[in-house]
């Protein structure tokens, strides 16, 4: 599924915790609601123990469908019922969060991935159109829970489409969108904060680094962008790293997004644009560390142009007899990339003349080693190119 993260540990365990940082205990076993004077509430906690069961047979669509009754018994509650409306809200959030957790962290692709991640985020754009009938804070959901649906999204293999019931704020109206699509309404969501519950603000702490108290962390937009980029949909990835960058609160353009801008470019051939990207790049003052010169030798190279390849490749190897640490150096995929452009090119004489280069005995590094034994012998293949060819893919 998702990527484990640091910052799920947002403060927001089972019980949640109320607006002024107090924490409740989980009230999933607590059975003395099954005895409340509240005849809703006692139905509520009924069905929480349902769903339960459900969630842990890992059938999410009766689950959904019970946390649908749960939210009616919750609206037809008499507001002069404090106590009892919190509970039931506290006990809606524990159940959705569980679902949701269900939905988001069992990883896989196809159809039951698809289904299993739209049905996590119909529980949670649910919990959201009930706004007026859940207390505080449970009228919102976790950032953490945000972050694993981010998560699920931008990493579920083979989804094309996820149908969603409700639809959410991104526009979608229940209609079939994009893993990619939703992604971005999830991210747009993390940066103003609309139904991302915030965390108790502790004396001292920097409240004002977003809307909802949290950092922004880059993984968060490079996770969206992969997604646009992995599909072509270029004009979205514009999107994204407009987004990233004029919003003040978010982490600034590193060669993180020009690295997977332009490896999309490259796998469109679209020269024009990689040019494009190397521009913006400098106008931000971003300077170039390893992986995006790798990104930039290989995307070369799928636009068949190997001599600016060769270009790009020598930047980076003659910044390598710098003693600066900061200075970006070769690793094996310079070298590797920059072989299969030569090959590709037909250019195995110049192929062998780099192999040689970076394997003799006076640079005979760990990681040199490690390629030499990876490589096949360039001699032998100077014969079968095209076999050559196919052990460099």
């Amino acid at each position: 599924g998702g990527r484990r993260d640091s910052r799920a540990a947002d403060g927001n365990g089972l019980g949640g915790g109320s607006g002024n940082g107090s924490r409740r205990k989980s009230m999933t076993n607590d059975s003395s609601l099954s005895t409340s004077s509240n005849p809703q509430l006692r139905e509520i906690y009924s069905l929480q123990q349902s769903i339960m069961r459900h969630i842990r047979q890992q059938d999410l669509s009766k689950a959904y469908k019970l946390i649908q009754e749960m939210i009616v018994l919750t609206q037809a509650m008499k507001r002069d019922v404090g106590t009892c409306r919190n509970d039931a809200s506290t006990i809606i959030d524990e159940t959705i969060r569980s679902l949701a957790e269900m939905a988001f962290s069992r990883g896989g692709g196809g159809k039951e991935a698809a289904d299993r991640i739209a049905l996590g985020l119909d529980a949670l754009h649910l919990q959201l159109s009930s706004q007026a009938s859940l207390t505080s804070p449970y009228n919102s959901i976790p950032r953490a829970t945000w972050i694993k649906a981010l998560c699920a999204l931008t990493s579920a293999r083979g989804v094309r489409r996820i149908h969603l019931k409700a639809g959410d704020s991104n526009g979608t109206n229940g209609s079939p969108t994009t893993p990619a699509d939703a992604s971005f309404g999830v991210l747009q969501r993390l940066i103003t904060g609309a139904g991302v519950r915030r965390r108790p603000i502790l004396p001292g702490a920097d409240s004002g680094k977003t809307p909802n108290g949290s950092d922004l962390d880059e993984r968060d937009f490079s996770m969206v962008l992969n997604a646009f980029v992995s599909s072509g949909r270029m004009d979205m990835a514009h999107r994204v790293v407009a987004l990233q960058e004029r919003t003040t609160s978010a982490p600034p353009l590193s060669p993180v997004a020009y690295s997977i801008m332009i490896k999309g470019y490259g796998k469109l051939q679209d020269a024009k644009n990689i040019e494009m990207m190397l521009s913006h790049a400098k106008r931000n003052g971003i300077a170039p560390d390893t992986i995006m010169y790798n990104s930039l030798i290989d995307a070369y190279i799928n636009c068949d142009l190997v001599e600016e390849a060769q270009k790009a490749f020598s930047a980076l190897t003659d910044r390598a007899g710098s003693n600066m640490e900061s200075t970006p150096t070769p690793n094996i995929r310079s070298y590797n990339t920059m072989l299969k452009g030569y090959a590709r090119n037909g250019e195995l004489r110049k192929a062998l003349e780099l192999h040689n280069q970076w394997i003799r005995p006076a640079c005979g590094t760990k990681s040199q080693r490690i390629l030499w034994s990876r490589l096949p012998s360039l001699q032998e293949n100077l014969k079968r190119p095209k076999i050559f060819l196919r052990n460099l893919r």
